[in-house]
């Protein structure tokens, strides 16, 4: 597959990121991990968090500080200028697990031809305070995400493959991705060892049903059937609302 110890390139977008973006730069410090490179592509943020990326700069190797058309666009943006062998997309408000690189590293000396693997996540609820973790479930990624962002790493090489991030899905952009890649049968390999830690309030949260919305039409246009594709639009809708419920009225206990 490579070299055994692959040049890996990790890309953070962000936009006034003030309050968690300094967890996730640290986080990417912190893996004991030689090889690899960090791009912050900012969105001109009108807050500190410029200011909180210039404490770190020593260990950027590129930093872009321009508009862009989505988060869509600030993706393809950094991932033109990696020149890694693999590429980590970590958002701004997601950090990584201690030794995260030197896992990946491992899986990719001894699997030959592979173009992703995806590692498990735990989840962070800010609202509520908890944490609970979840493996990926390639066979279910046509019914809900059930791969990772913050814990799947690409080969370069998937990428010339396939292409990258599509401008027209404002949200779900990383759902279609990995739907065209399995549907180009790119080779995954998974793990289910947790190697981020993933906020549960990123914008695909607090726009659900768009996010969700544009997960349908992705699997519809990547082969799915469109009865079975509505039929886990309106399941997860319908699940998100009852966990709002439940979440209310566990915050209402606890207030009294």
């Amino acid at each position: 597959m490579g070299t055994e110890t692959p040049k890996i390139s990790v890309v953070t977008i962000c936009k006034n990121s003030e309050r968690t973006i300094e967890s996730t730069i640290k986080s990417v410090i912190a893996q004991n991990y030689e090889n690899k490179e960090y791009i912050v592509i900012d969105g001109l943020s009108v807050d500190s968090t410029k200011e909180i990326i210039e404490r770190y700069k020593y260990a950027i190797n590129t930093l872009v500080s321009e508009s862009d058309e989505g988060i869509s666009d600030a993706f393809n943006k950094g991932i033109r200028r990696t020149t890694g062998d693999i590429l980590l997309i970590l958002n701004s408000d997601d950090v990584l697990i201690q030794d995260s690189f030197s896992r990946i590293a491992k899986i990719w000396s001894e699997t030959p031809n592979c173009d992703i693997i995806c590692g498990g996540i735990t989840y962070f609820d800010p609202e509520v305070e908890a944490y609970y973790s979840r493996v990926p479930k390639l066979e279910d990624v046509f019914k809900y995400m059930s791969v990772f962002h913050p814990s799947m790493y690409v080969s370069m090489e998937a990428y010339r493959k396939i292409g990258v991030y599509m401008p027209q899905y404002k949200l779900a952009m990383d759902c279609e991705w990995v739907h065209r890649a399995i549907n180009k049968g790119l080779k995954f390999v998974t793990t289910d060892e947790p190697l981020a830690v993933m906020n549960t309030c990123g914008r695909s949260q607090q726009d659900f049903a768009r996010s969700l919305n544009e997960f349908r039409i992705s699997a519809i246009s990547n082969g799915a059937n469109w009865f079975v594709a509505s039929f886990y639009f309106i399941q997860q809708l319908v699940f998100k609302s009852l966990m709002k419920v439940a979440l209310i009225k566990k915050m209402k206990l606890r207030a009294r």
